[in-house]
C-alpha cells in the first residue's frame, strides 16, 4: 500500500511568517482594469507597492457605457489607499492604442515592469482559431 507524503512546498507560495511579496519601485500596466479581475490585479499590485496605470475602455461587451466603468475609480481607490496610479482611456484593440498607452506609461513612470491583460470579448470565439494579427 503506497505510503501519502506531504507534497513539496510550492516554490511560489509564500511560507507562512515570511514578509509579504513587495513591488516597490515597479511599475504595472493593468488592460482592462475597470472592473471585474482587472479592477482586482490594479488594486493588489498597487498594494504590494507597484505603481499602476489603470487601463480600460469603461464599456461591456456589449459595447454599452458601463457604470461607473473606466479607469477613474479605481485609480481613486489607489490613491486613497496611499498608492501611485493613472488611468488611461485607450482600446488596446490595435497597435496604435497599445504605442499610445506604453508611451503614457513611460511618461508617467519612466518604466513598464509588469503587465497583465484582462479581456472582455465581445464575442465568443476560441484562441487557438485566430491567426497571431486577430490574437
Amino acid at each position: 500500500m503506497p505510503r501519502h507524503t506531504k507534497p513539496p512546498p510550492d516554490p511560489l507560495l509564500r511560507e507562512e511568517g515570511e514578509p509579504p511579496c513587495r513591488l516597490d519601485r515597479k511599475v504595472a500596466l493593468v488592460t482592462g482594469g475597470g472592473a471585474g479581475l482587472g479592477r482586482a490585479y490594479a488594486l493588489a499590485l498597487a498594494d504590494a507597492g507597484a505603481a499602476v496605470v489603470v487601463n480600460d475602455v469603461g464599456v461591456g461587451v456589449d459595447g454599452r457605457p458601463i457604470a461607473g466603468g473606466g479607469p477613474g475609480s479605481v485609480v481613486q481607490d489607489i490613491r486613497r489607499r496611499g498608492g501611485r496610479g493613472i488611468g488611461v482611456l485607450e482600446s488596446v484593440s490595435h497597435a496604435d492604442g497599445v504605442e499610445r498607452l506604453v508611451g503614457e506609461t513611460l511618461a508617467a513612470f519612466g518604466r513598464l515592469d509588469i503587465v497583465g491583460q484582462q479581456r472582455r470579448y465581445r464575442t465568443p470565439s476560441p484562441h487557438c482559431g485566430h491567426d497571431r494579427r486577430r490574437f
